[in-house]
């Protein structure tokens, strides 16, 4: 059976890329053909950008340059991270192409920490999992909202 994961991977986090290699590896030691689906949230990209300047005061520019060597670097063993130990879609996928995993996974799973948190996503339904066909497929591990309450604003969508 075919797994198709969604989750913060390339967050520049030590839980995110900790979690998103261990969920893969207790999956694939079960006898799962597991693979971290190479999902791209475009709100989530620009949050990790590793120097922008757009809103930013002239202290915030000025930290951001200095730190930008540091910065550039903890990304790259980030990535290197997953590179060497996290097997990831070779096809990357957006909102608009996201329903072309649907041919390659039998499975999703969505988790874990705050993929509900709308905040951090921009309110993403891909991980509400919206683009599976059939919800039989859909599974959830350790998903949060990451909030006590969801704003009335988004209770309906």
């Amino acid at each position: 059976m075919r797994i198709g994961i969604i989750t913060f991977h390339r967050a520049i986090n030590y839980g995110a890329v900790l979690q998103t290699y261990a969920l893969q590896k207790f999956l694939n030691v079960s006898n799962y053909d597991a693979e971290v689906i190479d999902y791209r949230c475009e709100h989530m990209e620009n949050f990790y950008k590793t120097f922008t300047i757009k809103d930013k005061s002239v202290k915030q520019i000025i930290r951001g340059m200095l730190n930008l060597k540091n910065t550039y670097k903890k990304k790259r063993e980030f990535y290197r991270f997953l590179d060497q130990n996290v097997r990831i879609s070779t096809e990357v996928y957006d909102k608009v192409n996201i329903d072309k995993a649907n041919l390659r996974y039998d499975k999703f799973i969505t988790g874990s920490d705050q993929v509900f948190n709308f905040a951090c996503t921009d309110f993403d339904k891909t991980y509400f999992l919206q683009f599976v066909k059939n919800c039989d497929n859909k599974l959830s591990y350790a998903a949060s909202f990451g909030m006590k309450e969801i704003p009335d604003s988004y209770v309906n969508d």
